[in-house]
């Protein structure tokens, strides 16, 4: 598409061609700016490659907002300077959110909820006296309760995914599992 000025008046008359299952209206004022418009919705998109990965990466698209949430064209513009001005610094928004989001699910609480969801996934007869267990020995950690962060490397989880099936062939309960050594801060 050719690139016009995104303005409030343009975003308001926008609207999906039939037949087309995405269109992306490109602002002519900050390269890599534009309003995204799908069957579902709008959204204020900025289109990047990370810092010193030159042309032979793929582009992102980083999602600023949708029109309700993010009022006028002007301040969507404002919002896609700062993330451009972000990325030339040498960031890369996409990984910072994919990290944190990372980082929040790996909380050992969280990682429990996970855990009762899958045995109950599966039908497994003991769940709440396994996931109660584990509860349990978490609290023997007083200094950082049930808010303990796991920082999972390969070996550990090979060790618990190892002393887990060990522990099922002897026909007793997971509790090898508190045994697997787990990087805690």
């Amino acid at each position: 598409m050719p690139r016009t000025k995104l303005t409030d008046a343009a975003v308001a008359a926008a609207v999906l061609p039939p037949g087309k299952a995405e269109v992306v209206l490109w602002d002519s004022e900050v390269t890599g700016f534009g309003l995204r418009i799908r069957p579902g919705g709008r959204t204020w998109i900025v289109a990047y490659r990370p810092a010193g990965s030159g042309r032979s990466a793929n582009t992102r698209r980083l999602k600023l907002g949708t029109p309700e949430t993010v009022a006028t064209a002007a301040a969507a513009r404002k919002l896609a300077r700062i993330a451009l001005g972000k990325i030339a610094a040498g960031g890369d928004p996409l990984a910072e959110s994919r990290e944190l989001r990372r980082r929040k699910q790996s909380h050992v609480t969280e990682l429990l909820d996970r855990y009762d969801e899958d045995l109950q996934r599966r039908g497994y007869v003991n769940r709440t006296v396994v996931i109660s267990g584990l509860r349990k020995r978490l609290k023997a950690f007083p200094r950082h309760g049930h808010r303990q962060r796991i920082w999972r490397r390969p070996c550990a989880h090979r060790r618990g995914v190892d002393a887990f099936r060990e522990s099922r062939r002897s026909g007793g309960l997971p509790v090898a599992l508190s045994s697997v050594s787990y990087v805690v801060c």
